[in-house]
């Protein structure tokens, strides 16, 4: 099922049967999780970008106060 077909189902869900509803909320729920998931991955990696900057920035300072 793609992104299209879902939006469909979305647009007109009280027409359409409760196969359709069920694999499209499977569909969506699995998008949801996978995405928080990522998130949660990007979030982790920003944070260790930053401190990585952070250590890096000190260290040009205190080489440039020498």
């Amino acid at each position: 099922m793609d992104i299209k077909e879902i939006l469909e189902i979305g647009e007109n869900a009280h027409k359409r049967s409760n196969k359709d509803l069920t694999e499209a909320a499977s569909v969506l729920k699995k998008e949801f999780e996978d995405t928080k998931n990522l998130l949660i991955q990007l979030s982790y990696h920003l944070d260790s970008v930053e401190k990585c900057y952070y250590q890096i920035s000190e260290e040009i300072k205190s080489r440039k106060t020498l």
